[in-house]
């Protein structure tokens, strides 16, 4: 049985299937492992280089759990689970059908063939009729909490977040867009992180700063162009804003 999903993600008996796409913008349910290769990587060699030994992150929209799972494979090579140290990685999505695919922990094994052998070594390989799959390793998706679905407007965490990673839902928001800013302001004591797609995410119109937030630059991560030649060019940036 084949289930449509919107975006690249196709169901196929079970388990998900990450299609290629373009450089069209993302329609919604986009996702793939180490998607923001700059970026992720910045963001965890930024935790690393905290004096503080607890992080807590949030990652929402979830999808299919390939960005949380992402995250966690970079912040286990970087020792972050390790030493007293304590990185708590949670995701939320809308989708009860996406939560339980990130949970099932079943992708193609195509999912993973762009990502450098030392990530590719947190993947098993696993037996199914359906083709050959892979699953994270139970030392990197043990270290992802999968939250039950829900949608992020009504989540009231019992602390706020170090970070916030939120990809491609505020400009599908609409008439709601405010009140998901609000939101992440009230979610994040740190940082809030999302992609840049348009001027409303530049230095000049900070939609977060009446919350306290200022953009700030990760080392590494390559900066959003304040006029894009292109619509391609900011759909691969981050935007990140600190107190």
């Amino acid at each position: 049985m084949t289930q449509p999903w919107p975006g690249n993600v196709v169901e196929i008996d079970g388990v998900p299937h990450i299609l290629p796409h373009n450089d069209k913008p993302n329609p919604p349910g986009i996702t793939a492992f180490l998607r923001y290769p700059e970026f992720q990587r910045s963001l965890v060699r930024a935790i690393a280089a905290r004096s503080a030994p607890d992080f807590r992150l949030l990652v929402a929209p979830g999808s299919i759990g390939c960005e949380a799972l992402t995250l966690a494979i970079l912040a286990k090579e970087a020792g972050l689970f390790d030493g007293g140290r304590s990185l708590v990685i949670d995701t939320l999505d809308l989708s009860a059908r996406f939560t339980a695919l990130a949970r099932q922990n079943l992708y193609p094994e195509s999912a993973i063939r762009h990502l450098p052998p030392a990530m590719k070594a947190h993947f098993n390989a696993c037996a199914q009729s359906s083709g050959a799959l892979v699953s994270a390793a139970d030392t990197v998706h043990g270290c992802v909490n999968i939250l039950p679905r829900g949608s992020l407007l009504d989540f009231q965490p019992a602390e706020a977040y170090d970070a916030v990673l939120c990809v491609n839902l505020l400009q599908y928001a609409g008439e709601f867009r405010p009140a998901f800013l609000d939101k992440l302001a009230s979610l994040s004591r740190g940082m809030i992180c999302v992609n840049r797609i348009d001027q409303a995410f530049g230095a000049a119109n900070n939609p977060f700063h009446d919350a306290g937030f200022r953009p700030v630059g990760l080392p590494g991560n390559r900066e959003p162009s304040p006029a894009p030649r292109k619509p391609a060019e900011n759909w691969n940036c981050i935007s990140v804003f600190a107190r």
